[in-house]
């Protein structure tokens, strides 16, 4: 847990104040415009694609480079990750449009689990799990381990499925199959961010801070 914490949210508190004035506190989240695209069917492209869009936003480093899959054919400061205020504001603007794909399209706390997967933390209903984000971070402590166990098994190569068998995230973690636990939580493009890499040295850290 607290590896998968280090690498998703940097070991930060579940929780990050919004406004400073009032001192109300928040769930650390990041808006994903392709995540909304897609649940919305690709409606709202065209006239917001800022926050609906088939392709990820882009690191602060590609800014201003060229990139055909961005509408204007660059990346411009629209199309970049930053921080959690802008995603609160994206999420606000999706929200007006499609309440429950706006949900859905949010990786939520400390671990980041996005909204789509709410079914696989035990709650279908995508409203009910962001509340039980927003209640503690216990709460999100054991949604994140219903994921791991409800998580299905995964290929590893779905095209060459003689490569190797299916395995489920809870028996990659077990197993500390790290290629697999990251294919698994992280997705097919887990070795773009040495996703593997990051996880296992946090796990050595915190295994050896133990000991």
């Amino acid at each position: 847990m607290k590896a998968f914490s280090d690498v998703e949210s940097g070991g930060k508190c579940s929780f990050w104040r919004l406004n400073k004035g009032d001192g109300a506190s928040v769930p650390a989240l990041l808006f994903e415009r392709h995540y909304f695209s897609r649940l919305t069917k690709g409606r709202f492209d065209t006239a917001h694609p800022d926050i609906s869009w088939p392709f990820a936003y882009r690191k602060k480093s590609l800014l201003g480079q060229d990139d055909k899959r961005m509408h204007h054919g660059k990346v411009e400061a629209t199309d970049i990750y930053s921080d959690y205020a802008s995603s609160y504001l994206r999420l606000i603007n999706a929200y007006r449009l499609d309440p429950d794909a706006a949900l859905r399209s949010c990786s939520w706390g400390k671990f980041q689990i996005m909204g789509d997967n709410c079914g696989l933390c035990g709650v279908n209903d995508a409203d009910l799990f962001v509340g039980m984000v927003c209640a503690s971070e216990y709460a999100q402590i054991n949604l994140m381990a219903t994921f791991i166990q409800r998580k299905p098994a995964a290929w590893k190569d779905p095209k060459n499925r003689k490569a190797g068998k299916a395995m489920s995230l809870w028996d990659a973690i077990k197993a500390k199959d790290w290629a697999m636990i990251a294919y698994n939580y992280n997705g097919p493009g887990y070795k773009t961010y040495n996703y593997d890499v990051k996880l296992k040295a946090a796990y050595d850290k915190h295994k050896a801070q133990k000991a």
